[in-house]
């Protein structure tokens, strides 16, 4: 592929986006000496491209469950209901990076939604999640750090670069309990034929610096013995010809943290068009 000026590369990508709607499914299964969790959540993506409108990509989620059921518990509720607020998105592509184009937008409905929240509930439930919630999300710098760290935009973001491996070669994604993890791209000439990206850890020391903090803070031994620390991330995009319009998309995520942590995390999203 030929090399593009700054201008050419953006245009190219808008010209390549297509509107696409996913079923996702989210599986997480979380493992430590005190507890042993999982969890799978199913939704759909609608993502539209909107030429004539301030922004290139329309990003909105619906039919949110988790094990097959709507939200029951009361306080997951509450925090699904602030989350919410996030969507739908609007993002500028930006030479293949997206930037987030309606903050202001966002910023209202949290607003909205907090007023009637609190107008019907009370408590520590209630101030602890939205002291959290608001931590993420109360200046267009975090929201945008806060929306840049889901994974489905992680993965959205990840299939406009299909051109780009400069941008592909680094991979960061956001996992319980460790946090944000940095990757490093293993087969960059293998993925450009096959669309199968495997990534290295580049920060393994930190991952157990990240799960002593969550340690500490949970009133637990820190870890201060040497650990077995294993660690794998592995992306397969499946696009329809030359274009971005991507199919399928899938992530598996492994951390073990010796016999301490085993993490494990896939999100996989098919297009229904």
């Amino acid at each position: 592929m030929k090399k593009f000026t700054p201008m050419e590369k953006s245009a190219f990508f808008k010209t390549k986006v297509s509107s696409n709607y996913f079923e996702v499914r989210n599986e997480i299964s979380l493992k430590t000496e005190e507890s042993d969790f999982k969890a799978s959540s199913t939704y759909e993506i609608v993502m539209k491209k909107t030429p004539d409108e301030d922004y290139d990509l329309f990003v909105d989620r619906l039919k949110f469950k988790v094990n097959g059921k709507e939200i029951e518990n009361k306080f997951s509720k509450v925090s699904d209901e602030y989350f919410k607020c996030i969507f739908p998105i609007k993002l500028l592509l930006n030479e293949e990076n997206f930037e987030l184009a309606n903050y202001e937008e966002i910023k209202n409905r949290i607003i909205e939604k907090d007023k009637q929240l609190q107008d019907e509930m009370e408590g520590d439930g209630l101030k602890y999640i939205r002291d959290q919630f608001f931590e993420k999300t109360n200046s267009y710098e975090k929201l945008s750090e806060f929306i840049f760290s889901l994974g489905i935009i992680k993965t959205l973001e990840s299939a406009m670069q299909r051109y780009s491996f400069e941008k592909k070669s680094k991979f960061d994604w956001t996992s319980p309990i460790v946090g944000k993890t940095v990757w490093q791209l293993k087969n960059a000439d293998e993925a450009k034929v096959s669309g199968e990206y495997i990534y290295q850890n580049s920060h393994q020391s930190e991952l157990l610096n990240y799960f002593n903090q969550y340690r500490i803070e949970n009133n637990l031994e820190e870890i201060k013995e040497e650990v077995l620390i294993k660690s794998a991330l592995k992306q397969q995009i499946n696009y329809e010809n030359e274009t971005l319009f991507f199919t399928e998309s899938k992530t598996d995520i492994s951390i073990e943290i010796g016999s301490f942590l085993d993490y494990q995390e896939t999100l996989f999203l098919k297009s229904v068009m």
